[in-house]
């Protein structure tokens, strides 16, 4: 083998090694993500996060709406023309109806029959009675260095919340942070934290 083929054979091999390796994890990314070694982990604790709108009514819109896989302007819209008087229920020509005029208004967004009959009974429940759409409370970490608070690592966003959660850490008071929630079609993810971001820690007067 000339010094040329063998030159060119190692720098191929050191390549693959390379490659390989920082598949592995040798290779350090720079990220925020990177919290120092000695940091510690502890448990988030969420509570709240199912609010809704003064014009919902009770109704979680922003979750019916990502069921659906349409705008919440949408389906509030199409809630708003239905004239059904709250507390009273409707007479059986009144619901269909009122199903008829839903449907028509979000079959132009691709919405099938089966599919909002799917999506509003997964999520019915007896507001009056103290009842509850499903729910799955989401598992977060605080990450914390020498009683400094990092960041936050979000293991499972879990699904259901209408609104931000209220977030809560040992130790840590007058706690401030941002909140994003994703919705979609998939009633197990749907209404889910994806992640927290430290926006504030108020000093303690």
């Amino acid at each position: 083998m000339s010094q040329k083929l063998r030159r060119l054979s190692r720098a191929l091999f050191v390549c693959a090694a390379v490659t390989c390796f920082s598949g592995f994890g040798f290779e350090r990314s720079v990220s925020a993500q990177n919290w120092p070694i000695e940091a510690t982990r502890v448990p988030v604790i969420f509570t709240n996060g199912h609010d809704t709108e003064a014009a919902d009514k009770g109704l979680p819109v922003k979750l019916l709406a990502g069921g659906l896989g349409v705008p919440d302007s949408v389906f509030r819209s199409a809630l708003t023309q239905l004239q059904a008087v709250r507390g009273v229920a409707p007479n059986e020509w009144q619901l269909q109806t009122m199903q008829t005029y839903l449907f028509k208004t979000l079959a132009k967004y691709d919405v099938s029959a089966y599919r909002l009959e799917t999506v509003t009974a997964y999520y019915r429940h007896e507001q009056p009675r103290g009842e509850l759409w499903p729910t799955k409370s989401a598992k977060a970490f605080a990450v914390i260095d020498n009683g400094r608070l990092l960041g936050f690592e979000v293991l499972n966003g879990g699904s259901g919340y209408s609104s931000a959660p209220t977030v809560s850490i040992p130790g840590h008071n007058n706690l401030f942070v941002n909140i994003d929630i994703a919705y979609g079609r998939e009633f197990g993810t749907n209404g889910s934290i994806t992640s927290i971001t430290l926006a504030e820690l108020k000093k303690k007067l």
